[in-house]
């Protein structure tokens, strides 16, 4: 089966899924795709060259992928004729409705956000066959399309789109890659259970607002002054522009710092995952969450906010006290699990759920779901 995937935002969690994809699925693929910067302008205007890539194709695919950064609306009515009967799945790794939006964006400024959560509801409508990332993601959506279409003056039946997405859409979750020597990566056994003196703070994420890094080192600092004695591990990926909170708390924590930055090479990113112990995670936005559950599939215990994905992967019934409810007990909440570590068992349990994300486990139902669009 011959598929053609349409990314016009090629970097990030985008690139990681569809390379990830292409190497372990049965089928064959071509990317056309542009470069991962100036996203507004990308969802405005990427099918413009994307369908100057597409016309340089000659053997035709079975199937088109294209995702949630392609204004499919303009992208399928350019298409060459030649294409208009390859059907095509919309996969949906973010939504910019309830995206969290930046305080420096202009266009929350001068009440323009909802333009690209409604070219993304567009582009649903088009599309053959729509999956989300995760069921939250998915419901969320839902949701907040019907909270806006109730909004509209006339000519809008908000119950009918509601249905054509009930439909159209469904769930297809991200797979995560361990490197090939991957039993090296995984505790087993005893292993599961780290005998660190000092516990080690994981941080591996985007250097971005909406994973709240304010909310993570504040609980830090006070962690500090309360004399409780840790190291930090600061991974991830971070732009020109980051938070400053990163800058002072790489002063203000020095003493503490074993690692701090990007690092490009993913056999070292996960010796490191593996050194941690605890992930405080404290973002305000998450549809899938991928350095979650590639820390705890290294034997690190996540420390979750009661919202957001994290109840889909980790069931609240099985893991309560992973959990804190709001931001002013999140110190108080890591105090209590340094108290009270995780016995062996509901560690086994974590990192079990992890490893049922591997794309190993995940790419025969991505096989069996490319195959049925064809039939």
């Amino acid at each position: 089966m011959k598929i053609l995937i349409i990314e016009p935002y090629y970097g990030g969690s985008h690139k990681q899924w569809i390379d990830q994809l292409v190497n372990h699925s049965t089928h064959s693929y071509q990317v056309l795709s542009m470069t991962a910067r100036h996203w507004k302008w990308r969802m405005e205007g990427g099918a413009l060259e994307l369908i100057k890539q597409i016309r340089e194709i000659s053997d035709l695919p079975d199937l088109i992928i294209t995702s949630s950064m392609l204004d499919l609306s303009l992208f399928k009515v350019m298409l060459p004729q030649k294409f208009r009967d390859i059907p095509v799945l919309h996969y949906m790794h973010e939504n910019q409705l309830t995206y969290p939006k930046s305080k420096l964006d202009t266009d929350v400024q001068n009440k323009r956000d909802f333009h690209y959560g409604f070219m993304q509801f567009k582009s649903i409508l088009v599309a053959d066959k729509v999956y989300f990332n995760s069921h939250y993601h998915k419901n969320e959506f839902k949701q907040a399309i019907l909270n806006l279409l109730e909004r509209m003056p006339d000519y809008c039946d908000p119950k009918y789109y509601v249905k054509v997405f009930k439909d159209k859409c469904d769930v297809l979750h991200l797979g995560i890659e361990f490197p090939a020597e991957f039993s090296d990566y995984l505790p087993i056994g005893s292993e599961a259970v780290k005998s660190n003196p000092q516990p080690i703070f994981l941080w591996n994420h985007r250097w971005e607002y909406d994973k709240y890094p304010e909310l993570f080192f504040h609980t830090l600092y006070h962690l500090f002054e309360d004399g409780i004695d840790f190291k930090i591990i600061v991974l991830g990926e971070s732009s020109g522009k980051y938070p400053a909170i990163f800058s002072e708390a790489k002063e203000r924590l020095k003493s503490r710092i074993i690692h701090w930055g990007y690092v490009n090479n993913k056999t070292e990113y996960y010796n490191l995952l593996k050194r941690a112990d605890f992930l405080l995670v404290t973002s305000i936005q998450e549809f899938f969450g991928i350095s979650v559950l590639e820390a705890v599939g290294c034997g690190v215990v996540p420390i979750l906010p009661d919202r957001l994905v994290y109840s889909e992967h980790f069931p609240k019934t099985n893991f309560q006290e992973l959990y804190y409810e709001s931001e002013d007990v999140v110190a108080k909440h890591v105090k209590r699990i340094l108290s009270e570590p995780l016995d062996l068992n509901t560690k086994k349990q974590l990192i079990d759920i992890a490893k049922g994300y591997l794309w190993q486990n995940q790419i025969t139902h991505y096989d069996q779901v490319f195959q049925s669009m064809i039939h």
